[in-house]
């Protein structure tokens, strides 16, 4: 039987990070029960998005709520912070804000994806991590 996939024990928020890193999951295991996202931050960020008259896609992903546009990830709630897409070389910039943590994968800081704790949230700060998630986003090629 051999032993089982490392994919298959680990927390559903390391299967988002696999999923968000581009990287397969093994043992075809596509949904996880779990922790809930923030329902009042998702809305928050929908009606953002709405007034930005930014299109994206909403996919619930291994209790998170995902973001795409154009098939690619631009930001995810998941509990109650807001993952987003950064650009490696606005990382540094990024990490400096209040409430805002890189994404860890397996030891390793994530390129370009930080978390921002839905403390500091404010309307202001929310559209502003949108927007810049969405312009990074948006020069990705489709998938």
């Amino acid at each position: 039987m051999g032993r089982p996939s490392p994919h298959r024990r680990a927390p559903h928020r390391a299967r988002l990070e696999w999923i968000l890193a581009g990287l397969p999951l093994s043992g075809g295991v596509l949904s996880v029960g779990g922790m809930a996202y923030d329902e009042l931050l998702a809305e928050r960020v929908r009606e953002h998005l709405e007034a930005a008259d930014l299109d994206a896609v909403e996919k619930e992903m291994f209790g998170a709520l995902c973001l795409l546009h154009r098939g690619n990830t631009l930001a995810a709630v998941e509990g109650d912070e807001l993952l987003v897409r950064v650009g490696p070389e606005d990382m540094e910039e990024a990490l400096a804000r209040p409430g805002v943590r890189p994404m860890e994968f397996r030891g390793r800081t994530a390129k370009g994806w930080a978390y921002v704790s839905g403390e500091v949230l404010d309307d202001e700060e929310l559209g502003e991590w949108l927007r810049a998630a969405w312009d990074v986003t948006a020069e990705l090629p489709p998938k």
